[in-house]
């Protein structure tokens, strides 16, 4: 089952099918490298995980459009939900997806934050005393 009640997204399958496909040799997370403003994969989102879950389903029964179309609809709104609902079983979720991937993507820097006046200030003042 892709999706337990009580574990959703834990199931081993979703580390395994993510990891053949986009972190295997040829994978596209592994060639877009550990930056995530460049690598969409690094973080497992929502329509990977929706992805993986109807076409693990799929795998199991005969395709018809109609139901695929409606599966794959309840897919991509479990993450919202789950984003909205429980953050944090979601962040964990796709943590320990990371984690089993051992990938782990650039923490971003946050950067430095000016205080424009005070350097104005002590520029002038820097300036002033050497004219004087």
């Amino acid at each position: 089952m892709t999706c337990n009640e009580s574990k959703p997204w834990k199931n081993p399958i979703f580390l395994q099918l993510i990891k053949m496909q986009w972190w295997g040799p040829k994978g596209e997370g592994r060639c877009l490298g550990s930056d995530p403003a460049t690598n969409p994969y690094l973080n497992a989102p929502a329509t990977m995980l929706a992805l993986i879950a109807t076409a693990v389903e799929w795998g199991m029964i005969e395709f018809n459009e109609n139901v695929y179309h409606r599966r794959w609809n309840h897919y991509m709104k479990m993450p919202a939900e789950f984003k909205m609902r429980s953050p944090t079983y979601l962040q964990m979720v796709q943590e320990s997806i990371q984690q089993g991937m051992g990938v782990h993507p650039v923490q971003k820097v946050s950067p430095p934050v000016f205080d424009f006046s005070g350097l104005e200030e002590a520029a002038k003042m820097e300036l002033e005393g050497a004219v004087a």
